[in-house]
């Protein structure tokens, strides 16, 4: 399962719809990738770049615990070589009405970002988010807006009815606003196939382009884009990230199987 409104965060610094009866669960799993640079404009600033991203996605009782870290190693054309280290670990309630989060920004092994908070939801209100680290503060979110796993089911149930796109309002811990534009176009759709002992065996899959805008922007570039495979279960392969000045692939190496819906 992947968080893809953090995947720049973690690169850059060094899917509330209820799911059809008959759809797939999202399977608890951890996924390993390997990252590599495929592109870079002279004004990126990036010679070499490689790196590794490991994500833990468990489904439990009452909702949906999520771990993601991406360490990258980034060498410039001077032959500077810088490490970043990002870390995030959240948790979101199944209904919707709260999503925990916390992360750590390393750069070359020193601390420089901070973040924990929580967000909440109630009937007939507007959602907010409160932060405690850095600095507390407490502001409104926009109205419609969609906790990141809840993201993801939308949009799988949104595949699964046959739709080629689908947009929304996701929240995003590590923006300045807390919100990102989501659109998503899909690009094909995969036959189920076997793969004994794999969460992704018998799993329909689609392949999709998701794109990030900055609600505050008004000249229509997203922040950035990412090209995927998404199964029917949450497991994404194929991760194709773009950030306009570089890209980066991300390769599934390795995928283990966890307990799903344990309460």
């Amino acid at each position: 399962m992947i968080r893809m409104t953090l995947l720049a965060a973690g690169l850059l610094a060094g899917f509330a719809a209820a799911l059809p009866a008959a759809a797939a669960e999202l399977v608890s799993h951890k996924a390993f990738y390997a990252l590599s640079l495929r592109a870079a404009s002279p004004d990126a600033g990036i010679a070499t770049m490689q790196g590794r991203m490991a994500i833990t996605f468990d489904n439990i009782c009452e909702g949906y615990a999520y771990e993601q870290r991406i360490v990258s190693e980034v060498t410039d054309p001077d032959g500077q070589v810088r490490v970043t280290d990002f870390l995030v670990s959240s948790f979101e309630a199944k209904d919707g009405s709260l999503y925990r989060f916390n992360h750590t920004n390393r750069f070359n092994g020193i601390v420089v970002e901070r973040q924990e908070g929580v967000a909440s939801a109630r009937p007939g209100e507007r959602a907010r988010v409160r932060i405690d680290v850095p600095e507390p503060r407490d502001l409104a979110l926009p109205e419609g807006v969609t906790f990141p796993i809840a993201h993801t089911r939308a949009l799988l149930a949104a595949l699964r009815d046959g739709a080629r796109t689908h947009a929304v309002t996701v929240f995003d811990e590590s923006t300045e606003g807390f919100v990102l534009l989501s659109d998503t176009l899909l690009l094909g759709e995969r036959a189920p196939a076997a793969r004994q002992g794999d969460p992704r065996d018998g799993q329909r899959s689609w392949r999709v382009k998701v794109a990030y805008y900055d609600p505050a922007r008004q000249d229509g570039t997203p922040e950035y884009e990412v090209t995927l495979t998404l199964y029917d279960n949450g497991v994404a392969e194929g991760l194709i990230m773009d950030y306009g000045d570089f890209v980066v692939d991300g390769e599934l190496v390795e995928l283990v199987s966890g307990v799903t819906g344990g309460c």
